[in-house]
């Protein structure tokens, strides 16, 4: 791939800096399976991210505080839906996306589609 899937986001798909992404964990699994009521799969495959972002309140901090009762849900309740692609040329979520070092910064600035093997929420 262009990018590297474990710089996405497995819950929202979103780009994650180094910084600020964190291993799935079977905590993770636990949490994410009792929100979404869907499992985390596909970890032993290369074309799915295997980190989450920690600074969005979306993900690891949101299904934390869903858990512990902080908070009443998530800002989706579908999570990102990842397939394995046919190809890189058309079908690739993380080759689709185009990052670069300006707006890595500023992750707002970078554009997400949704694919056949990569369904945003």
């Amino acid at each position: 791939c262009k990018n590297d899937p474990d710089k996405f986001c497995y819950i929202c798909g979103e780009y994650v800096p180094q910084k600020q992404k964190v291993p799935i964990t079977q905590n993770i699994k636990t949490c994410y399976f009792q929100y979404f009521n869907i499992e985390i799969k596909n970890l032993d495959k290369p074309w799915v991210p295997h980190t989450i972002c920690t600074i969005c309140t979306t993900c690891y901090q949101g299904l934390r505080y869903w858990l512990k009762g902080k908070r009443s849900g998530m800002r989706f309740g579908i999570p990102m839906i990842w397939r394995e692609p046919n190809d890189h040329i058309t079908s690739c979520y993380f080759c689709s996306c185009q990052i670069t070092v300006s707006n890595a910064r500023n992750k707002k600035n970078i554009s997400y589609i949704t694919l056949s093997c990569a369904t945003r929420p």
